[in-house]
């Protein structure tokens, strides 16, 4: 049995392109799961987000002892 030039060219083309066609299909997939996963962060983001009362009763230690280090470093006697 002779294979010729040309069947055997068409046999590694359609073997390339059966995994090209393969590869490009796992992309969609990996795409589309990632579209519902970043629609499902935004669902999520918008619920879950930190209310400004929160946040600044929670930042209120902070600004608390950036006051008082302030106040150190006004009394200090070699400041000029």
């Amino acid at each position: 049995m002779q294979i010729d030039t040309t069947t055997l060219i068409q046999f590694v083309l359609g073997c390339f392109c059966t995994l090209g066609g393969w590869f490009m299909r796992e992309l969609w997939e990996a795409v589309s799961t990632l579209r519902m996963d970043l629609a499902a962060l935004e669902v999520d983001l918008a619920k879950n987000y930190v209310p400004w009362d929160r946040l600044q009763a929670a930042l209120e230690p902070l600004h608390e002892m950036l006051a008082r280090i302030e106040s150190k470093l006004d009394g200090k006697q070699d400041k000029q």
